[in-house]
């Protein structure tokens, strides 16, 4: 092997191991900020959450793979009722009405009866109660109801990548 050879072949090796070791640490990097997303934008992260994010290091990359509870939270979905989604609203809950469930709705009409309305808006029903106090909305009916992605994953993963280029 001739000196210019071996001058590539250890500079080829220097990039290889140096373009490695920045994947490896923007892989880690990537990790370290979704586990912190976690903390602060969840009020008490179960262990499954805090443990959903696994960095897997190879030779020629790294992978950061995210649980499927947390991928759950890092995309926008909307999600369907069957027929209709019940949403218990604040204001429902301070009045200590719970969330819908299978036959509820009959302990409802059969307890407060006169006291509710439905009223139709824009983008579906709104279940309003009628107390002493005044009328106050406390379930929202709708068909769909589309959710931000709680964890900026892609986002920051493409930030991260044109850190290290």
């Amino acid at each position: 092997m001739s000196e210019v050879d071996r001058f590539f072949d250890r500079e080829l090796r220097e990039m290889t191991l140096e373009s490695r070791e920045a994947t490896h640490q923007a892989a880690r990097e990537l990790a370290a900020d979704i586990a912190r997303q976690i903390k602060q934008k969840f009020a008490s992260p179960s262990l499954a959450f805090q443990r959903g994010v696994k960095v897997y290091e190879f030779k020629n990359g790294s992978y950061v793979r995210l649980s499927p509870i947390l991928s759950a939270h890092a995309e926008a979905k909307e999600s369907e009722g069957n027929p209709n989604l019940w949403i218990l609203l604040p204001e429902g809950q301070k009045r200590g009405f719970k969330r819908i469930s299978p036959g509820y709705w009959n302990i409802l009409q059969t307890r407060y009866g006169r006291n509710l309305a439905i009223v139709t808006v824009n983008d579906g029903h709104v279940v309003l109660y009628r107390s002493s106090s005044g009328v106050v909305p406390i379930y929202k009916i709708q068909s769909t109801v589309n959710s931000k992605p709680k964890i900026d994953f892609y986002n920051k993963a493409e930030e991260i990548a044109k850190k290290y280029e």
